[in-house]
């Protein structure tokens, strides 16, 4: 407390200003940091919920194109012909389920006939094989590549277990359309999933199936990133037995159907339930993972009976990166703001502090007139004892009558001069008062100048909250137009992608405008506050002005009786001086001298000590008005 006293009144204001901006500004920046992590997380989850919106809707756009290209080519004049030359093959080869001979001479021209245009069909549409089997008993009559199932009964064998014997059963069961999910395809010595259509003859019988291998190459490219900035982003496929139908981005080697993903995440996927959650990942690795079910089975055009779910990972630690940096925004924000009202504090304590210092300056010289008045009554008060103490001894001793009129007549000199003196002096001490009114009033003047200003300043916050309205209601605005910018960038699927990214983070930049003015308008709220108790301070302290200015009025009727009487106790000193030389020529002269000398030293005396009182009120309340002025210093 000592060290704030010998601060000056321009330190303390600024000091005052900062500490008032301090305390909100550490309170909004603790709380925006909570709200950011929290904020941070949701946003990142909703971002990563956007892309698997986005992925598993091409995902199934692209197994629905695939049974699209196979009907189209089943409806085709070739295939056509290709399924009355299968249906000869049968009926003149008489075939069994055993394995048909790939050198067969009919097997042989079913295959020169099936080139002339299943081999475009699988360059047209970039697929690696085109897979034909017979509905009776399960042969594969026809390949692109004339692979090692050529010819054989794929329910013999090392793929009687497969997805494409799977798939081939329950079209033939079903007469419909059908989804295999990935198994081991020997083969190809890799996991392979299978689509595949019935395929019948004029009359309507079933007689072929055609079937396509999806491969999980071509699936991990459907749900992987193209690109992005994040080291740890991913999106993956999990099958209802939690292993992964499509690769990893941390693995060089292929983890489909081999990767196990057993976490919460999953198991609530498998439940019905999308969300997002940090969880475990496959890795082992706290991830934040985000979660939706590809419904297949629900989907009746791709004749599926099981689900996938799509995940999308994004590690813990990089989320924590990305808080840390919003906590060094919103300190840096922070810091801004203590500048500029650090700015603030410096021109506005300097404009309150200049009129106060002329307000003490006229308080210290109220002070020092005082004390010398005070000094001044004190002296006359000790004279006037002196001339008592020599009228009674004169009373006592009339034998002594020519020494005690000798000694009357020297003491009323002394009280002539000392008269004279108080008169100087009483004149001196008016003067004073006077110009000790004069700077009250102008004292009194400043203060209600401060009050304005401050008023003033005020307003300009209020105005300059009107303003910090408009630009929140800006962001909104940007707000709505990115949130709109995102839904017809969804609508628009893969190549809307990247304008999707560019309206979230409009978003993104329009809520931080929005929570930046919310900050602002709370700071300004906080500044008119402290405006509001300076105009308080500001009326106390002229309120106190005022009472000062009434009791220098006082004082000064107080030095003008104060005048009058020493002047009246001057006359009597002369008379004094005058008696004192007729003394000599009687006692009754003499006894008259006395007592007029005892009369007017008395009333001396009475009227030297209600002056006396007066000074020292006058004086007592120069110091009070100092140390109200302290106050503000």
């Amino acid at each position: 407390m000592k060290f704030l006293e010998k601060l000056s009144l321009k330190v303390k204001l600024i000091l005052s200003f900062i500490l008032a901006a301090l305390i909100p500004i550490i309170s909004i920046s603790y709380i925006e940091v909570q709200s950011n992590s929290d904020t941070v997380i949701t946003d990142k989850a909703n971002t990563l919920e956007q892309v698997l919106h986005i992925k598993r809707d091409n995902l199934v756009d692209a197994i629905k194109e695939k049974f699209n290209d196979l009907i189209l080519l089943s409806h085709s004049s070739d295939a056509k012909k290709f399924v009355v030359s299968l249906e000869n093959l049968h009926v003149k080869n008489n075939t069994t389920a055993k394995d048909i001979n790939p050198n067969n001479s009919d097997l042989q021209k079913l295959v020169i006939e099936g080139d002339k245009f299943f081999p475009k069909a699988a360059e047209i549409w970039g697929y690696k094989d085109i897979y034909v089997l017979c509905a009776k008993h399960g042969h594969v009559v026809y390949t692109v590549n004339k692979g090692t199932e050529f010819g054989k009964n794929i329910n013999m064998g090392n793929t009687a277990s497969s997805s494409l014997t799977e798939v081939w059963q329950k079209v033939v069961d079903t007469k419909k359309k059908a989804f295999a999910d990935f198994k081991y395809y020997e083969p190809d010595n890799t996991p392979a999933a299978f689509i595949a259509i019935p395929v019948n003859n004029s009359e309507g019988e079933l007689v072929a199936v055609f079937a396509l291998q999806i491969e999980n190459r071509e699936i991990s490219r459907m749900v992987q990133l193209n690109s992005t900035e994040s080291k740890s982003e991913e999106v993956y496929l999990v099958g209802e037995d939690k292993l992964m139908r499509s690769n990893s981005r941390f693995s060089t080697e292929s983890t489909v159907m081999k990767e196990k993903v057993d976490n919460k995440a999953v198991e609530m996927a498998l439940n019905g339930e999308d969300g997002f959650l940090i969880v475990k990942d496959y890795r082992g690795v706290n991830a934040l993972s985000v979660f939706h079910t590809v419904e297949l089975k629900e989907d009746i055009f791709l004749g599926a009976d099981f689900n996938w779910i799509i995940l999308a990972d994004i590690d813990e630690d990089e989320l924590t990166e990305e808080i840390s940096s919003v906590i060094l925004k919103i300190i840096f924000t922070a810091l801004i703001i203590l500048l500029v009202v650090s700015i603030f504090a410096f021109f506005l304590s300097n404009y309150i502090s200049k009129p106060i210092s002329k307000i003490v300056e006229g308080a210290n010289v109220l002070v020092s007139s005082t004390s010398q008045i005070t000094a001044t009554i004190s002296e006359l008060t000790a004279s006037s004892n002196q001339t008592v103490s020599a009228v009674n001894e004169t009373s006592i001793t009339v034998d002594e009558v020519k020494q005690t009129a000798q000694a009357a007549r020297e003491n009323a000199e002394d009280v002539t001069r000392s008269s004279e003196q108080a008169i100087s002096d009483s004149i001196e001490g008016e003067a004073a008062v006077n110009e000790t009114s004069s700077k009250m009033s102008k004292i009194k003047s400043q203060m209600s100048v401060i009050a304005e200003s401050i008023t003033e300043l005020s307003e300009q916050g209020s105005s300059i909250g009107d303003i910090m309205n408009s630009i929140n209601d800006l962001a909104e605005q940007s707000n709505l137009l990115a949130v709109n910018a995102a839904i017809e960038a969804a609508k628009a699927g893969e190549k809307g992608k990247g304008f999707a990214v560019v309206a979230n983070e409009v978003r993104s930049l329009a809520e931080q405008s929005k929570q930046a003015t919310q900050q602002v308008r709370t700071i300004l709220n906080e500044i008119q506050k402290a405006a509001s108790k300076s105009v308080m301070a500001t009326e106390e302290g002229t309120k106190a002005v005022n009472t000062g200015v009434e009791q220098v009025e006082l004082a000064l009727e107080k030095i003008q009786i104060l005048a009058k009487t020493i002047e009246d106790s001057s006359r009597s000193a002369l008379q004094i001086a005058a008696s004192s030389k007729e003394q000599f020529a009687g006692i009754d002269q003499i006894n008259t001298a006395v007592k007029n000398i005892y009369e007017g030293t008395t009333q001396n005396l009475t009227s030297a000590q209600q002056l006396n009182d007066a000074a020292q009120n006058l004086k007592k309340l120069s110091e009070d008005l100092k140390s109200v002025i302290q106050f503000y210093q």
